[in-house]
């Protein structure tokens, strides 16, 4: 009740129907508004909470938190799931200093959000030498360049290839699959297929 908190919202909220989402016999909606009333900032985390995500793609007219809170400063921790790097630092960050840390033109931390996939993939020598994958079953293909099997890198910022996942062992290219895209306001609507 005193207020001054950091609210953390995980999840899309629907707007076509609050029935999409209840919670205790209420609209999500209503429990974020109330929650967000008295809080210093609130920190969207994921890609659903940020700006819709896959669910905004759907009949749910889902939305990230910075289309139903209008009034208070939101931090934007966009990816799928989000990185719990990018969790403790964001909220040490306001703690210790706060203040807001420095944020791009979507809402999200510079820190974390400043560069390309792209430029920092371990793919990316092959894509200056011009090789592409074109062939999963190609053995000589392995490491190659996926831009030509989706890979949404060249157009998606955030620190995936040099933070990666589950300890700092993996993220999706290192898989073998391409980047999603998942940490872009556009994700998931505008960057299907996700596959070529």
């Amino acid at each position: 009740k005193e207020g001054g908190y950091v609210l953390i919202v995980e999840g899309s909220i629907p707007t076509a129907d609050d029935r999409f989402c209840m919670v205790r016999g209420l609209p999500f909606k209503e429990l974020v508004l109330e929650a967000a009333s008295n809080a210093a900032t609130i920190i969207a985390v994921g890609a659903c909470a940020t700006y819709g995500g896959i669910p905004a793609a759907g009949p749910t007219g889902a939305a990230g938190v910075n289309k139903i809170v209008t009034n208070k400063p939101i931090i934007n921790l966009s990816t799928c799931p989000v990185h719990v790097d990018h969790l403790v630092g964001t909220v040490l960050y306001f703690l210790t200093t706060r203040k807001l840390p420095p944020l791009d033109n979507h809402g999200r931390p510079f820190m974390y959000f400043g560069e390309l996939v792209h430029d920092n993939c371990r793919r990316r020598s092959y894509f200056e030498e011009g090789k592409a994958l074109s062939d999963w079953n190609d053995p000589k293909q392995k490491n190659w360049c996926l831009i030509n099997r989706g890979c949404k890198g060249p157009n998606t910022y955030a620190d995936c290839p040099v933070r990666r996942w589950n300890d700092g062992l993996n993220f999706c290219i290192d898989c073998g699959a391409g980047c999603m895209g998942c940490a872009e306001p556009t994700f998931y609507s505008q960057m299907s297929p996700l596959f070529a």
